[in-house]
């Protein structure tokens, strides 16, 4: 690492980059910000009222943030009113009011090939286009406009920035500003200066940057336009300046989100120099934004994967992700092979098609409440229910009523985002522009709803303990079981450590499996009841993002047949059960490869919490790679590693100030220990710790 990048590195890390932001004044009131021309008019002068904060040292020019004056970006939702509005009664701000579902944040990433290639000058002409297929529609034709008006203010704002960098004498900057992004890049430091402006319109994912860089990387090379330190530095400066856009005060790490490796449109495997210079930047920098997610092909060399799993080792924002299983799944739902190939992860383990998509986490689910209401609620029903064949079709009867609900809440969602007029980011994702609809309004090109199936191991160890015990051993009847767990176990601890040790639970290669099987293609019919308002279709994955949806749905869900108290939380993401994967870690990654990913293709994210000390006494990391690349050989689709001491942890649980730097790997994002919820604590403690 270079003094310079050294410095700016230290300095992210202590203090805001950017200045205050100017309000903007213009056509505050509610009613004209529903029309585009209004909000691009802020826009603009939003944009060219922003002081630019210069610092010496940087290559790389400009920065601001948007505020919550008008609309700007989808993902932040600056001045999304209505959308807020309703995402704060139903989310987890609010969890209490939500027993089946609750919504998450939306992610998104902007099309960086199509700016580089042709700059936002490549959209004007776009929209000339479509202007002119839809003469007689007035609402499209405004919209439009609005969407012209905005790339101009782009190169208005580009200007602006230029000359304040030549007047003071960072002519290097302000030659590249005065180009890109509006028009077309030239070499790669443009590349990268292109890919910084683009991103601060829409702070979210970098998206496939390695592809996005490397042509330009390549040639700069080959011409001896540039070194590789050179582009090197440049790299870190970006990470640098997306880490403090975000700010130095947020300590998790899942904000902003890159692939590299993976197929090319030529299916050949993407992984190339500029893919391992991300990794060596995200690895050498003190920072903890961007994270990575490494797409693993079937051409993947083992070289590679083993180099990755070193690198992972070192930085926990370091995933991996199957390409031989994620893009036969996404090609399943409607998605061209061609765009399939180019899907990227977004903020925790989601994933949308670069510049495509509209896809992230639409919000968290609960299989258990449908299974508490069965149990708990109507005895009437065990009569007739003499297998568990009958009991499953039951059981999913109950399913549906919730999956129906969720499936409102989503709609209810897209009625009133759709009345906020979004401009910016409906020029940044493709499909806006040619169906002159807002990305609010249903506007992408691809348009999916997925929800994370919470609590997935608890469900699965639950409907098993019900077949293994009720059905198939006649231990108790469903009238028991439903007693004991209304009664939260309390005077049945005897059956409760029974139900323990003799289960048959998922995780461990065996019968659980076939639940799980079972379950999956449940939930894959369920989602096809009917398609979003928003366009698509619905899909399941399981995580729990950053707002520990695991804690809080388990908080409002009563005692579980699988021996999980009352208000207890659930299993994170596609871990199993506390304490249940008791056949070591080769039968748990079996028991995950099994799953039928192309229906389970929504937001996923598999823990694996392997023992600090196996891994650094002795050199393991080639049979580490081993195994991990036999896993996604058998099917697994992705994998998150952490290297932790359960000893270390309970000592940072009971002497925060000791460990205010512990960083640990959550679900889809890493933050520091010492500042999550005592119980999420609880959770990572209690993870199982594989001994490698």
């Amino acid at each position: 690492m270079t003094e310079r990048i050294k410095k700016l590195a230290e300095e992210a890390m202590t203090k805001d980059f950017l200045f205050p932001s100017r309000k903007t004044t213009q056509f505050t009131d509610n009613n004209n910000l529903n029309n585009p021309i209004c909000v691009a008019k802020c826009l603009r002068e939003y944009l060219l009222n922003q002081d630019v904060l210069i610092s010496d040292g940087e290559r790389l020019g400009g920065g601001f943030r948007f505020d919550d004056s008008f609309p700007s970006d989808a993902y932040h939702k600056a001045g999304h009113k209505h959308a807020r509005a309703f995402f704060e009664l139903h989310s987890d701000y609010q969890p209490e009011n939500n027993p089946v579902c609750f919504l998450d944040w939306d992610h998104y990433c902007a099309n960086f090939p199509f700016i580089l290639e042709n700059g936002f000058n490549g959209y004007v002409k776009k929209i000339e286009i479509i202007k002119r297929k839809l003469t007689k529609d007035i609402e499209k034709q405004q919209f439009l406009t609005a969407l012209d008006y905005t790339c101009e203010t782009i190169k208005l704002y580009s200007e602006k920035v230029s000359e304040e960098y030549e007047e003071n004498g960072f002519g290097e900057i302000a030659q590249n500003c005065r180009r890109v992004p509006y028009y077309p890049v030239k070499n790669f430091h443009e590349a990268v200066q292109s890919v910084w402006f683009s991103w601060l319109l829409l702070p979210d994912s970098l998206g496939r940057l390695d592809q996005v860089l490397y042509p330009f990387y390549k040639q700069d090379i080959e011409k001896g336009g540039i070194d590789r330190d050179t582009a090197y530095e440049l790299i870190c400066e970006l990470f640098i300046k997306v880490f403090a856009q975000h700010g130095f005060w947020e300590h998790r790490s899942g904000d902003t989100t890159i692939s590299v490796g993976g197929y090319t449109a030529k299916d050949e495997d993407g992984f190339n120099e500029v893919s391992k210079m991300l990794i060596e930047a995200l690895t050498e920098l003190p920072t903890w934004r961007p994270q990575i997610s490494f797409r693993y092909t079937g051409k993947t060399a083992f070289e590679t994967f083993k180099y990755i799993t070193q690198m992972n080792i070192k930085q926990k924002n370091i995933v991996f992700t199957n390409d031989e299983v994620r893009i036969k799944a996404l090609e399943r739902i409607g998605i061209q092979h061609e765009d399939a190939v180019n899907y990227t992860m977004i903020g925790c383990n989601e994933w949308t098609i670069m510049g495509k998509g509209n896809t992230g986490s639409q919000g968290f689910f609960n299989p258990l409440h449908s299974l508490e209401v069965l149990l708990l609620f109507h005895p009437e029903e065990f009569e007739r229910l003499s297998t568990f064949d009958e009991f499953y079709s039951c059981y999913a009867s109950y399913l549906n009523e919730d999956v129906i609900t969720m499936m409102e809440l989503t709609d209810a969602y897209f009625d009133a985002a759709s009345q906020d007029m979004n401009v910016l980011t409906s020029i940044l994702v493709d499909g806006c522009i040619e169906k002159a609809l807002p990305i609010s309004c249903g506007g992408a090109q691809y348009n999916v709803s997925n929800w994370s199936c919470n609590g997935f191991a608890n469900i699965i160890d639950s409907l098993s303990v019900i077949k293994q015990f009720v059905f198939d051993e006649k231990v108790f009847s469903l009238f028991e079981l439903s007693d004991m767990l209304k009664s939260n176990w309390i005077g049945r601890e005897d059956m409760r450590k029974y139900i323990l040790k003799k289960g048959t639970f998922w995780g461990n290669d065996n019968a659980a499996d076939d639940i799980v099987k079972r379950f999956v293609f449940t939930l894959g019919k369920l989602t096809n009841l009917r398609a979003p308002k928003k366009g698509g279709v619905y899909r399941f994955g399981a995580y729990i993002g950053y707002n520990e949806s695991n804690v809080s749905m388990g908080k409002q869900t009563k005692a579980t047949p699988d021996g999980r108290h009352d208000g207890d939380y659930f299993a994170s993401a596609m871990s199993a059960g506390v304490g249940k994967d008791v056949s070591g870690i080769t039968a748990y990654l079996k028991s995950v490869a099994k799953i039928d990913y192309t229906t389970l293709i929504g937001p996923l994210a598999v823990n694996l919490k392997l023992e600090k000390n196996s891994v650094e006494q002795t050199d393991n990391t080639e049979k580490i790679a081993h195994l991990f690349e036999a896993y996604f050989k058998m099917g697994g689709l992705q994998l998150q590693p952490d290297y932790l001491s359960k000893e270390e942890l309970i000592l940072a649980q009971k002497n925060p100030e000791d460990y205010r730097n512990l960083r640990v790997r959550v679900t889809g994002f890493s933050g520091l220990f010492t500042r999550l919820d005592q119980s999420l604590q609880d959770e990572i403690i209690n993870r199982t710790e594989y001994t490698v």
